[in-house]
């Protein structure tokens, strides 16, 4: 089932007043609401460029340190970066700075945060798939967040509404310096270290991009970018 034709199966959703939620969705909600203070301490970027002929052009490797900032939003310090087997740590670290208005991602961005149900829209489907060991049952949602609308599948282990992948598609997408994003496809894998806990472990992205070279010349090809997440701790509150 594509991303697109569970757009327009949503439609109707949309236009419909909210359903109470699905009791399994209801036990994915309560897992997020229990591991909500899980933050990753470490953090592994793996970005690959291949051209329209399908030909890698560039690969990035990125290591940070991520910790809680004063205003309880994770921050991320970059400790080393190489592109094309060249260390690129002070490169990298400037295309950071001039991109720091940016909201950074660590993994906390789903659709089953508690606090955001009111903006989430799910309908449990008839389709049943095994993915990555755990039988799941698959939904569609519509999630409405500030900055876009995003379309997806949530796949939930059928017993115990565990979140195993999610994968979706925004309706808008913000351009990086001199890249035009024409498309991206977003999806979360989730682990769980306990029954009634879970957290990020894979994030990946991949986005069609076209790259102006010069007033006449484009670049377009494929990125495809993984953050993992690693060495998780759970953080008290103040």
């Amino acid at each position: 089932m594509s991303i697109e034709s569970i757009a327009v199966a949503l439609v109707p959703l949309l236009a419909s007043p909210p359903a109470p939620p699905d009791p399994l969705w209801a036990k994915a909600v309560a897992i997020a609401a229990a591991s909500d203070n899980e933050l990753p301490q470490a953090m592994t970027e793996h970005e690959i460029v291949v051209n329209d002929r399908g030909r890698l052009d560039e690969e990035t490797v990125s290591h940070y340190r991520i910790t809680l900032g004063s205003d309880l939003r994770p921050r991320r310090e970059l400790l080393r970066s190489r592109r094309n087997g060249l260390d690129h740590t002070a490169a990298r670290r400037a295309e950071l700075e001039r991109a720091a208005e940016q909201r950074f991602f660590a993994g906390t961005d789903h659709p089953f945060d508690p606090g955001s149900q009111a903006s989430v829209q799910s309908r449990r489907t008839k389709v049943r798939e095994t993915v990555r060991g755990h039988d799941c049952v698959l939904f569609e949602y519509v999630l409405t967040g500030p900055d876009a609308t995003w379309t997806g599948v949530a796949y939930l282990d059928h017993r115990s509404g565990l979140p195993v992948r999610t994968v979706a598609k925004p309706d808008r997408f913000a351009d990086l310096e001199d890249v035009t994003v024409l498309d991206v496809i977003a999806t979360a894998d989730y682990e769980a270290p306990a029954n009634d806990r879970w957290r990020t472990a894979r994030y990946t992205l991949k986005a069609k991009i076209e790259v102006k070279l010069m007033p006449l010349v484009t670049y377009q090809g494929i990125s495809t970018t993984t953050y993992t997440f690693s060495d998780y701790i759970t953080v008290r509150a103040p």
